[in-house]
């Protein structure tokens, strides 16, 4: 991100253009959140009005969190530029509503590394199916073993009891689809049991749980001491110690890659002037020129389709490792629901795979997530259900007769005959709600019902109101007032209720997604609570245009807990660069902690890093000094002992 940074203030500075990016870097040793409460601190933030950050820089991950926060990027990004990022994957990631929340920076892609070493040494190639990668790492292992080399990791999973689970099974699952052009396979499929199955065939004959399961902050250490023969990871510059190729599949010629990386979003509470300064930094890092300099500096891949059909970048880089991806992306419409939905998805997966959970309950019970079943007319519960609820709509209006029975008068006399009905109908009229519950649940069904449940149990509670300010214990006028004109008041009530609907009604808060499946040879309609998108593509890379130490640094810079700061104020904040002091950064209006990932361990890195960035005008710039030198270090370290 240096890089970026230096080079857009150059550029500004060449043109004279009045905006100063800013940066500061944030690492264990100086924050004190973990990345996962720092994006809900951030929403939190914004969802008060704060106009403190103005460009942010987030995994797709959190981007849901933003959607009423951030600014449409349409009205204030040239179409040139948004014609470069128009293909399905940034649509279905960064787009909800037709409104574009966030554009890519660039992408992450869960790939294949394999160990140049040995398969020189033994003369293999490229697994392509899981099938072949088992074969390969065992035969691998076994002849080391016999070598003395017993401290080999046959398939490092990246399998960690983290949010990082939820893509690398995904990705899994989808390498276990029919063909290519085939959707991702249910959890209930044939499919997904051949797959689960796989996973811990894998596991056990040439991986462990803990080689399994390693943390995002060792994977990358333990690639460089290539004891790794085969792992899963996403796309890093190790071109020059491993073969970097897609995720193999059950057949061949049937992968997948996940997609993640960082997503530009723009405060839409700052001002004009800022929302135009933010849109030319937007526009100025998604530039092919910034692009293929962050794609062969980092081998990040960009997220626009355009930028591989460039020939000459295409000889500095193997366009068809891009080309060859098989994409699966998660849908940004139905991301809302994310953060409970992997909750419960880690610990389902996790519990199967290295707690011993039985297979089908795992599978059984991610279904039940992944789908949520709605009631047909004609079956059963459908047909009980229509038939119970009319027997007590009818008990309950049948019961008026007994007000017509002088011999009840005595008993009934609480009421007047007007308000018994209005009671009574309000009572049944709740009943209704459950017709709502049966058949194809749609928006208008979900409105509808709230708006049924509410007049009724209103129509039933204002009978009882009006009567306790009828018989207030003390005589008063107003008591006197609906004594006299208590059916007035129950119209205005009931009228009150209707206008306040009418709003709720017109906003429409419920979005529902429909599509329809066979479970057990029964037509079944299920509302669909997350969506998966694909695009197919796939890969084989090779890039050894670029030092490779100077990649290595490169990415470990990238994966830092990075943060452009800067204020809206007219002052600047001073920032020391030391890795062993930081300032507090204050918030708006609410005073935010120091940032931390100390205890972060267990939340992958890369995927969920955030980054601020706030635009001021020159005469504002503040000099920054970032120690890197502890980092720089570590890597020569690992480098030399190579």
């Amino acid at each position: 991100m240096n890089d970026i940074i230096n080079e857009f203030n150059d550029y500004a500075k060449e043109n004279n253009i009045d905006i100063y990016l800013n940066e500061i870097y944030l690492s264990k040793k100086n924050t004190t959140i973990n990345m996962l409460n720092l994006s809900s601190s951030l929403e939190s933030l914004l969802l008060k009005g704060s106009t403190k950050y103005d460009l942010i820089m987030i995994s797709p991950i959190y981007l849901y969190r933003f959607e009423n926060s951030v600014e449409d990027l349409k009205k204030y990004i040239s179409k040139d530029i948004l014609d470069l990022y128009s293909n399905k994957n940034v649509k279905s990631i960064g787009t909800k509503n037709n409104k574009i929340m966030g554009l890519p920076l660039y992408n992450d892609v869960g790939v294949l590394y394999s160990n140049n070493i040995y398969l020189k040494k033994y003369n293999l190639t490229v697994p392509e199916t899981w099938d072949e990668l088992i074969e390969k790492a065992k035969f691998i292992m076994d002849r080391e073993k016999e070598q003395g080399n017993s401290d080999l990791i046959g398939f490092m999973g990246n399998f960690q009891n983290s949010e990082i689970l939820v893509p690398s099974t995904m990705e899994y699952l989808y390498s276990f689809r029919d063909t290519i052009d085939s959707p991702l396979p249910n959890f209930n499929s044939e499919n997904a049991h051949r797959a689960f199955k796989k996973l811990l065939e894998i596991k056990e004959k040439v991986s462990s749980n803990d080689s399994f399961r390693l943390s995002e902050d060792k994977i990358v250490p333990l690639l460089i001491s290539r004891k790794v023969i085969f792992g899963r990871f996403w796309n890093v510059p190790l071109s020059g110690l491993y073969t970097i190729s897609r995720l193999p599949g059950e057949k061949k010629g049937i992968s997948a890659s996940w997609i993640n990386g960082y997503y530009l979003l723009m405060n839409k509470y700052i001002t004009e002037e800022k929302k135009e300064a933010v849109a030319r930094v937007i526009e100025f890092t998604l530039s092919k020129n910034i692009q293929k300099m962050i794609l062969l500096k980092y081998m990040k891949i960009s997220g626009s389709d355009v930028l591989f059909q460039d020939e000459d970048l295409c000889k500095q880089f193997d366009c068809d490792f891009y080309h060859s991806l098989q994409f699966l992306s998660r849908e940004a419409e139905t991301a809302s629901e994310q953060t409970d939905y992997n909750s419960k998805f880690i610990n389902y997966v996790y519990n199967y795979i290295y707690n011993g959970a039985d297979l089908d309950e795992t599978l059984q019970n991610l279904e039940y997530m992944a789908f949520t079943y709605s009631i047909e007319y004609g079956s059963i519960y459908g047909i009980i259900s229509i038939v119970l609820t009319l027997f007590l709509f009818v008990l309950i209006m049948g019961s008026f007769s007994l007000m017509l029975m002088k011999k009840f008068n005595y008993f009934l006399g609480v009421f007047d005959k007007d308000f018994w009905f209005v009671c009574l109908l309000g009572l049944s009229s709740s009943l209704m709600s459950n017709f709502c519950l049966v058949g194809d649940i749609t928006e208008f069904k979900c409105n509808i019902r709230m708006v049924i449940l509410y007049i009724s149990i209103s129509l039933y509670l204002y009978t009882f109101f009006i009567k306790l300010l009828i018989c207030f214990p003390k005589r008063n006028k107003y008591s006197e007032f609906f004594n006299n004109h208590c059916h007035l008041v129950l119209l205005t009530l009931f009228i009150t209720d209707i206008m306040c609907i009418i709003p709720f009604l017109v906003l429409s808060p419920y979005k529902i997604y429909h599509e329809r499946t066979k479970v057990d040879d029964k037509d079944i309609n299920i509302i669909n609570s997350r969506k998966i998108s694909t695009n197919t593509k796939v890969s084989k890379h090779d890039s050894d245009k670029l030092n490779f130490r100077e990649r290595m640094l490169s990415y470990h810079y990238a994966n830092s807990s990075l943060e452009i700061y800067g204020s809206s104020d007219d002052k600047m904040n001073k920032f020391s660069g030391s890795n062993d002091k930081m300032n507090k950064i204050s918030g708006s209006n609410d005073k935010m902690n120091k940032i931390n990932r100390s205890n972060s361990s267990s939340i992958p890195k890369e995927p969920q890093v955030v980054l601020y960035t706030s635009i001021i005008s020159s005469d504002q710039k503040t000099d920054i000094s970032n120690d890197n030198t502890l980092m720089e270090n570590k890597i020569n370290n690992s480098l030399n002992n190579i």
